[in-house]
């Protein structure tokens, strides 16, 4: 009975769930992590994988980090805000975004499930101090004072500015800043502003403050200047300020104004309008002292002038970077020179000039004068120590800091290598070029790029995985890789490797194929070339070129002689060529090339004298001696001299070593004159006739008005090349229509158009400033006039007018290359177009000359702009003629 008893309670349990059977253990989850870590990060709380959102807080400072996940499951795939990671091991950088949440998702994939780990990490903004005050500590001083956060780390540095001038910085620990120079009476507004130790600022904390005292006035400078530049800008609270005369300068004439009521004296003198005073070499110190018109009250300003030694043969001449400006205008006597240039700029080009005889060392080496010596340069300040040496051992030293910027935002790129090879460059995120030499058993190369989501990069025509490699064959000889960096954004950055892969004798080749070289007297044969190198001779007169060498080693490929001569004074630097030498070049229809460092004179084999030829292409010791004031020389000058034949046209190239853009803006001058010139595969070309002397460098010529503009890049390069001008306040106004008057102006300057057809126009008066470019456009028979023969010059000019002028010029060009698919009637409103414009505006499009307005829009009523025009100028020069 008990037994049964029993068995009906169990069954009443079961029933009424009054009893649960325990259940069996769950199955481990694989889609998990065993482990999260955030590198530089403690989360909110331990992990846990069954816990899936996480939080954390950092400081202003962390800008990146990296996840480390391990998988539980062996097999199972990690991604990272959806970039693949092997478990265990970190992720790319993650940018963390500055005064907000940066979203990190972790998602594990294994035997079909999936997990989801979400972290979202607080980047704190930058601080302000706290119980920031003001108090006076006399009539004209005050003393500012802060506290910092209570466990705040990311504060480094205070700038205390006043009514919007920054009066100095100090170290956020200090807690205060002394204040002097203060007018008695008068209220002002302080601004503490903290920065961290990346540069970043926080809020400002803003004070006002009347200093103590009665008021009389404020007894200021309203003015203050000298006959040569200061070194700081000057503002009445400024009470210093300090300037550089070169050693020719014996004397210098101050010029302060007061304010209203106001006497004022210089050094204890008083004076009316200016004073004029006497230097000597080295420091002078001048008072100037304002003084109240109740003589109650004064303000003394300091001004220190130093007046630089006398130049020795050890002085430099010059000192310049390419496509930098010095912060210092050049001086001698002046020793140490300053440069900034932005995070983009990974090299430098130092030109020092100094007198022949003397030896220049950058850094302890060697460096011609004038020649440029490339750095490569760090973010930061990188330091220079230049010395010249004369010949009886005296030394000048100057110092030259050039500082490179940090970039706005992490590069994407964080590393670019091929395995087991090294580069002849460093890596750097913004240098976009590398070259190495490999040995030809390596006939692969394994090419590496690391970057940081949510980039990629597409190495030759392969997508890279991240951190994996691309594998290239290598061809003997040179080969070119080109790596694409997208940044997911929107923005592309290309990357170059030149690798040369060695014969396999060891010997560099030439597309797989050993360059054949040997040596018979003096004349070398390489390939299809016959090189005579007489750089290391000397003497004054004409090296005699040997027929007879130029025989024996002559073969049925070979197309030029090329002559090196030396760049030294001293140096062989002029060549001869009798009769029957030129007759043999002529007859077997060899170009003539004469080298000195990185110029060339070039001379075609049918444009070769019949007569004895003296073909001269020697160094000067002046730099940029033709250049307009204020240009920066890109080379030192050289003369071009072709002896008794002075009409002779000779083809001089110039390897100015700048970008490809670079090179296209500068300019070269020859006997005064500006050049015509081309840019190619980053050289210079310019056309010489007979003895000649040329300068290269650059001219800046900055508007106001042409920063983030469409066409701010062709502007600056019209404008380099001094084709086009803007107005006296210094902008160009690029969207201001203009007349046709004006265009025909830009184009026959900018294309050098000749003419002299006498026009008669009613409209156009000889002593008009458009007169001789409109008549040149005549002559040239790419203008017309009206039924009522009127030029209109005041009228705006319409598109459709600009489209028909370039059509006539592009039908007056012979082998002119049309490259485009589009035509007129690629555009919707072609119907607008007037019957007599349609062929000249289709022509002008499939020319590449004349785009649309937009995508399907031509909008050939609309009047041209500035910009439109020195666009549509500068593709027609380049197309024809070359920049």
């Amino acid at each position: 009975m008990k037994r049964i008893s029993h068995y009906i309670l169990f069954i009443l349990f079961i029933s009424f769930g009054l009893y649960s059977v325990p259940a069996a253990a769950a199955a481990p989850d694989n889609a998990s992590l065993s482990s999260l870590t955030i590198e530089g990060i403690k989360l909110d709380q331990p992990f846990h994988e069954s816990t899936t959102q996480y939080s954390a807080k950092v400081n202003s400072e962390l800008q990146q980090t990296t996840v480390t996940a391990t998988a539980r499951d062996t097999g199972a795939t990690i991604t990272v805000n959806g970039m693949k990671i092997n478990s265990g091991n970190p992720s790319q950088e993650i940018q963390l975004a500055a005064d907000s949440i940066t979203s990190i998702t972790v998602l594990v994939k294994a035997d079909g499930a999936e997990k989801s780990y979400t972290i979202n990490v607080t980047r704190n903004p930058v601080p302000s101090v706290l119980s920031a005050s003001i108090k006076s500590t006399g009539e004209t001083a005050a003393i500012v004072t802060w506290s910092i956060p209570a466990g705040v780390t990311d504060l480094e540095t205070v700038f205390v500015s006043q009514d919007g001038n920054t009066l100095g910085q100090v170290k956020a620990s200090d807690g205060e800043f002394r204040i002097t120079g203060l007018s008695p009476g008068r209220q002002y507004q302080f601004s503490i502003v903290g920065y961290n130790k990346i540069g970043k600022s926080g809020s400002p904390v803003i004070l006002s403050h009347t200093s103590s005292g009665q008021s009389v006035g404020d007894v200021k400078l309203t003015t203050l200047r000298l006959d040569i530049p200061l070194h700081e800008t000057f503002s009445p609270a400024r009470l210093s300020y300090t300037a550089t005369a070169a050693y020719t300068k014996d004397k210098i004439t101050i010029y302060p104004v007061g304010v209203s009521g106001s006497k004022i004296k210089i050094n204890n003198t008083e004076i009316s309008g200016q004073m004029t005073l006497p230097l000597i070499v080295g420091l002078n110190e001048f008072k100037v002292e304002v003084i109240g018109s109740n003589t109650q009250q004064s303000t003394h300003y300091i001004v220190k002038v130093t007046r630089l030694n006398q130049s020795t043969k050890s002085d430099l001449i010059s000192l310049s970077l390419l496509d930098v400006k010095l912060n210092e205008a050049f001086m001698s006597g002046r020793t140490s020179y300053t440069a900034h240039v932005p995070f983009e700029r990974a090299d430098a080009a130092i030109v020092t000039t100094a007198d022949t005889s003397t030896v220049i060392k950058i850094n302890g080496s060697p460096i011609a004068s004038g020649t440029a010596h490339n750095t490569t340069l760090v973010v930061g300040d990188n330091h220079f120590n230049i010395t010249v040496t004369d010949p009886e051992g005296r030394i000048n030293s100057y110092n030259l800091k050039i500082t490179r910027g940090t970039p706005s935002s992490s590069s994407p790129l964080r590393s670019l290598f091929v395995e087991d090879v090294k580069f002849t460059e460093w890596f750097d995120p913004a240098r976009t070029n590398y070259t190495a030499t490999v040995p030809f058993e390596k006939e692969t190369a394994k090419v590496f790029a690391f970057v940081n989501a949510p980039a990629y990069v597409v190495i030759g025509n392969s997508y890279a995985q991240a951190g994996n490699f691309v594998n290239v064959s290598l061809q003997e000889g040179s080969n070119v890789i080109k790596v694409a960096l997208h940044d997911g954004y929107g923005k592309q950055t290309t990357y170059t490797i030149h690798l040369i892969r060695l014969g396999s004798t060891g010997t560099n080749t030439n597309n797989g194929k050993t360059t054949e070289s040997k040596l018979v007297g003096s004349v070398v044969l390489k390939g299809d070339t016959l090189e005579l190198d007489i750089r290391e001779k000397s003497g004054t007169t004409p090296y005699k070129v040997n027929l007879e060498d130029i025989k024996k080693v002559y073969s049925d490929k070979s197309k030029k002689l090329v002559i090196k001569v030396g760049e030294a004074n001293d140096s062989q630097h002029a060549i001869t060529l009798d009769n029957n030498t030129l007759g043999f070049l002529k007859d077997k229809k060899l170009a003539l090339r004469l080298e000195v460092g990185k110029i060339s004179a070039n001379l075609k084999s049918n444009e070769l004298p019949v007569d004895v030829l003296t073909l001269s292409l020697k160094r000067l010791s002046s730099m940029g001696s033709q250049l307009p004031k204020g240009s920066i020389p890109a080379m030192v000058d050289y003369q071009v001299s072709t002896g008794n034949h002075k009409s002779l046209h000779v083809d001089i190239e110039l390897n100015l070593d700048l970008t490809l853009e670079n090179t296209k803006r500068a300019v070269v001058y020859q006997n005064e004159k500006l050049a015509r010139t081309s840019a190619h595969n980053n050289l210079k070309y310019v056309s010489v006739y007979g003895d000649t002397i040329l300068s290269a460098g650059m001219i800046e010529r900055r508007f106001n008005d042409i920063l983030g503009h469409w066409a701010n890049e062709d502007i600056q390069l019209m404008a380099a090349r001094q084709l086009i001008g803007g107005y006296e306040d210094g902008a160009f106004r690029p969207d201001q229509q203009i007349t046709r008057a004006e265009f025909i102006q830009v184009l026959v300057t900018a294309l050098e158009l000749k003419g002299d057809k006498s026009m008669q126009y009613a409209d156009v008066q000889e002593d008009a400033w458009y007169y001789d470019s409109v008549n040149r456009a005549s002559a040239a028979g790419i203008v017309k006039g009206d039924k009522k023969n009127q030029f209109r010059p005041n009228e705006k000019i319409t598109r459709e007018e600009i489209a028909a002028i370039f059509g006539r010029l592009i039908e007056n060009t012979e082998n002119f290359s049309y490259t485009n698919t589009l035509n007129i009637h690629s555009f919707k409103d072609v119907n607008q177009v007037s019957p007599w414009a349609k062929d000249a505006f289709n022509i002008a499009i499939q020319a590449r000359i004349i785009s649309g307005t937009s995508e399907k829009l031509l909008s050939p009523k609309a009047s041209g702009t500035r910009a439109q025009a020195v666009v549509m100028v500068r593709r027609f020069i380049e197309f024809t003629q070359g920049l």
